[in-house]
């Protein structure tokens, strides 16, 4: 059976464009993730590297949030916490939870590089998800001038959530994944650029807010 020279151009143009397609949307996720790693505090990216390897940046959801601005799901826990060159930077940020891939032990991974990391989402032990299942994490190894951020480095300490729980009873702020190790690992972090002790008595998150999630 012969196949018309118009139908064997419009199979041409039909390639040509699902071709097209793909190569921008190659383009805007790496531009997307670009974006998304500059706006990462000083050591962040090294920590995310280390922890999951060279493709762990490509699975940044949230950094700064949009508008530099406090969200009805994290609060104003992603609003920027410094700059440098000019240029504005953040300690939190959210990391999708790849398919196939251990969530527990990712979250772990993080920890032991020193970040604040809690996994949520239903079920999960750091507490629901205001932006669906993900891995909610502070770099506590770069200034900032964004209190919550230090808020929610305490809580980690404490082995705390870092949710906005000041309504619920104390037990239930608890993280029961949160291990010792790991909360020496984000205290040694912490005070490399701040000093011995400087997270002695700081407030925690779960202690002073309610009503807003903080994810």
């Amino acid at each position: 059976m012969t196949t018309s020279p118009g139908k064997t151009r419009r199979r041409r143009i039909v390639l040509l464009s699902l071709l097209v397609a793909a190569i921008l949307i190659a383009i805007f996720g790496s531009w997307r993730h670009s974006v998304m790693s500059a706006q990462l505090a000083p050591g962040a990216a090294d920590a995310i590297r280390r922890a999951l390897g060279d493709n762990g940046e490509r699975r940044l959801v949230q950094v700064i949030s949009p508008g530099d601005a406090d969200s009805a799901a994290s609060a104003g826990t992603h609003k920027s916490s410094g700059t440098i060159d000019g240029q504005p930077y953040g300690l939190a940020f959210d990391l999708m939870i790849a398919p196939g891939e251990d969530p527990d032990a990712d979250t772990r991974a993080l920890r032991l590089q020193g970040v604040a990391a809690w996994r949520r989402g239903p079920g999960a032990p750091g507490g629901p998800a205001g932006l669906g299942p993900h891995i909610h994490c502070v770099w506590p190894g770069a200034p900032t001038t964004n209190g919550q951020n230090i808020e929610q480095i305490s809580s980690f300490v404490h082995g705390y959530r870092g949710l906005a729980d000041a309504s619920r009873p104390r037990a239930q702020w608890i993280d029961p994944s949160i291990q010792d190790d790991e909360r020496a690992k984000v205290r040694e972090i912490y005070e490399s650029v701040h000093g011995a002790h400087s997270l002695d008595g700081a407030a925690t998150y779960d202690a002073l807010h309610r009503g807003r999630s903080g994810a």
